[in-house]
């Protein structure tokens, strides 16, 4: 996956461990992350239209069904893992991009020290509070002018 991100998309900062990126070992900051995204948009436009649909959340963390912005992006979460990648639409012709990324180390330094587990518990509950911010963010980002 590193490998093919820097050849097609020139994304040289990126290191990824697996194919989700979402490896404790994986690095890319949220910063070269967004950069990398506005690069691949203005190599290939396109690609917006591969990701995700994702409409904005109002303040009881409900889908908020009135809104007309739809968000471009991926979802990524694993482990007290939580990510938020892609485009959100403005007026104007090229979007922003955006990558929110969060991590929770405590959680993750006391799982290290257990055998592997596929969902470990109150890792579903800790993905709820950067989702939240996440839409908090997003909604902030659509409405500004």
């Amino acid at each position: 996956m590193e490998d093919w991100t820097r050849e097609q998309l020139g994304m040289s900062d990126a290191h990824f461990i697996d194919h989700s990126g979402l490896e404790d070992k994986s690095q890319i900051s949220a910063q070269s992350f967004a950069q990398d995204l506005m690069q691949i948009y203005q190599s290939y436009p396109s690609f917006k239209g591969l990701l995700r649909q994702i409409k904005p959340w109002n303040s009881k963390g409900k889908v908020d069904k009135s809104s007309q912005t739809i968000i471009r992006a991926k979802t990524g979460t694993l482990n007290f893992v939580s990510s938020l990648a892609g485009y959100a639409p403005k007026k104007v012709e090229t979007p922003y991009a955006l990558a929110i990324l969060s991590q929770d180390l405590s959680h993750q330094n006391k799982l290290a020290k257990l055998e592997p587990q596929e969902s470990p518990k109150g890792a579903k509950a800790c993905n709820r509070r950067p989702r939240r911010i996440q839409h908090t963010l997003l909604n902030r980002w659509t409405e500004w002018p």
